[in-house]
C-alpha cells in the first residue's frame, strides 16, 4: 500500500485510499493524504468532494474491524443501543463514523454512555487504523528506500488535546521520533491574519509568562523515544515576544524534550 500511495497510483478504495486530482495520493502534509486529514479529529482538510468520499472508505474499513470485536455488525450496532448514524447500513456493511466535533470530550458525551461506548470505539479504530498506516509507509521508507534517517511520522494537533493528543503521539511510534508543533500569541484578527500582519488588522498583546497553560511546550511523553517539537514559534504582532528563547529552552528542558526547532529566524529572501 505505501508504495502505490507514495508513487501516486491510484489504490483501490477497498484499502481506503484514493488519488488526489493532480494524480499524487501522498506528496506533503498538505496534499490529499486521507489519514491525515481525518483521523482522531485532527479536521478533514480535503476539499469537499474528497470528504465523502474519505468518509465512505473509512466506514468501509471500519466494518471488519467491528467484526473482530463484536462478532458481527448487528452485535455492534446492539452494543451502542440507541446511538445511530446516518449512514449505517447492514446490508451493505457500513457502520456510519461521526464528525470530528463528536471526539471530544464535549462531543462524546453528547447522547449519554451509549455515545460515550461508540464514540469510544470509533476512536480506537482510527488510531489502530492510523497507526498501521504509519507502519507501512516506515517500512517502506526503510526496507524499500534505504533511507538511514530517523523518521518522525507526523506532527499534528488534535481537536482536543486532553482526550485525543496522547492517542495521537502513539501512533508516531511506528516511527523513531514524536513529533509536534506548536504556536503561541495573542489575539489577531483581519484577512490574512493567520499568516501575515497586514494595514487595519487588529491585534491584543499576550505574555506567555502570564500564560503558561497555554505554552505549546506541554508534551504528552511516550517512554522509550525521543520527543522534539520541530516548528515552534511566538507569532507577531506581540510586543511580548522577549521570553520566546527563555521560556522554551526552561520548560524544554523541564520536560525533558530532545531537541526545538525554532520557527522562523528569517526568509530565504531577506
Amino acid at each position: 500500500m505505501a508504495e502505490k500511495v507514495l508513487t501516486g497510483e491510484i489504490v483501490e478504495e477497498g484499502e481506503g485510499f484514493k488519488a488526489s486530482e493532480n494524480g499524487k495520493a501522498l506528496a506533503t502534509e498538505n496534499e490529499v493524504h486521507p489519514v491525515y486529514d481525518y483521523l482522531l479529529g485532527l479536521g478533514v482538510r480535503s476539499r469537499p468532494t474528497q470528504e465523502s468520499a474519505l468518509r465512505s472508505a473509512l466506514s468501509v474499513l471500519a466494518s471488519p474491524w467491528l467484526r473482530d470485536r463484536y462478532g458481527s455488525l448487528e452485535e455492534a450496532f446492539s452494543a451502542w443501543g440507541s446511538v445511530k448514524h446516518p449512514d449505517d447500513n447492514i446490508a451493505t456493511g457500513c457502520a456510519g463514523l461521526f464528525d470530528a466535533w463528536h471526539m471530544t470530550t464535549d462531543g462524546s458525551r453528547t447522547g449519554g454512555q451509549d455515545k460515550v461506548k461508540r464514540i469510544g470505539d470509533q476512536v480506537r479504530f482510527l488510531t489502530e487504523h492510523q497507526r498501521q498506516f504509519y507502519t507501512s509507509i516506515v517500512k517502506y521508507f526503510k526496507e524499500d528506500l534505504r533511507v538511514g534517517s530517523l523518521i518522525s511520522p507526523s506532527n499534528w494537533h488534535v481537536t482536543d488535546g486532553q482526550m485525543l493528543d496522547a492517542l495521537e503521539r502513539y501512533t508516531y511510534t511506528a516511527g523513531d521520533v514524536i513529533d509536534r508543533h506548536g504556536y503561541f500569541g495573542g489575539k489577531h484578527e483581519g484577512e490574512g491574519s493567520n499568516y501575515s500582519v497586514r494595514v487595519g488588522h487588529t491585534f491584543a498583546n499576550r505574555a506567555a509568562v502570564k500564560n503558561p497553560e497555554h505554552l505549546p511546550l506541554q508534551v504528552f511523553q511516550i517512554d522509550g523515544y525521543p520527543h522534539i517539537i520541530s516548528e515552534i514559534g511566538w507569532t507577531n504582532p506581540n510586543r511580548f515576544r522577549a521570553d520566546f528563547t527563555f521560556l522554551s529552552s526552561a520548560y524544554g528542558a523541564l520536560q525533558g524534550l530532545d531537541g526545538i526547532f525554532f520557527f522562523a529566524v528569517n526568509s530565504a529572501n531577506s
